[in-house]
């Protein structure tokens, strides 16, 4: 089950918030616009990988997240659910990446990839 663990207001004006999420495993800081503080419901079962790249068949079978130097950067491995939409499962997180996933690679093999940012 994945729930909000904190909310973080980057911007009133522009209602920008970074949103950490957690699957009771792994942890996310996730970037959400329009966040409308009167309104504390963030669908977090929509997930999407921005400027995600270097996508490439996994070499475990091991679900990882690993933050990288960037505040919102990650590098992520994660079983391929859903080729036609770019979904891929780490833990309880669905993530849609914005590239492609190879074309030898299958629903059901794991991939890891980099991105640059996590909207919800």
């Amino acid at each position: 089950m994945v729930f909000i663990k904190r909310i973080e207001f980057m911007d009133d004006y522009a209602s920008e918030a970074c949103v950490t999420i957690s699957d009771g495993l792994f942890e996310l800081i996730v970037f959400k616009h329009p966040f409308k503080f009167e309104k504390i419901e963030v669908d977090i079962h929509e997930l999407t990988a921005l400027h995600s790249d270097k996508i490439y068949r996994a070499n475990t079978y091991v679900y990882s997240i690993k933050k990288l130097d960037g505040f919102f950067e990650y590098e992520l491995t994660g079983l391929v659910i859903d080729r036609q939409k770019d979904l891929v499962r780490v833990g309880e997180f669905v993530i849609e990446l914005d590239g492609i996933i190879p074309g030898d690679i299958l629903e059901g093999e794991f991939v890891s990839c980099r991105c640059g940012r996590i909207d919800c």
